[in-house]
């Protein structure tokens, strides 16, 4: 897993879905903190740990946004496991 701030409150991560890399976004907003088209990466441990700590700090709710079924999917076990808001582009 690679991750990169882009800028203050915004981070990317890499993940692998069918032997291809992509890349999910982590932003903050006043309101929440936002994924969008997340997919867990290898290291899911690592990355759930970030995000609790992440979400303890700010003290906002968590929403998914996905831009597809596919991402839907791949959002479900995070979904569950925050009861986060799941919007559809």
């Amino acid at each position: 897993m690679e991750v990169q701030e882009l800028a203050p409150g915004l981070w990317r991560w890499s993940a692998r879905r069918d032997n291809a890399e992509v890349w999910c976004l982590y932003v903050e907003t006043d309101a929440a903190t936002v994924l969008i088209d997340p997919v867990l990466p290898d290291e899911p441990e690592r990355f759930f740990r970030a995000l609790d700590r992440d979400l303890e700090r700010r003290g906002k709710p968590l929403a998914i946004l996905c831009t597809s079924a596919e991402h839907e999917r791949e959002a479900a076990p995070l979904v569950e496991r925050y009861e986060a808001t799941l919007l559809r582009a």
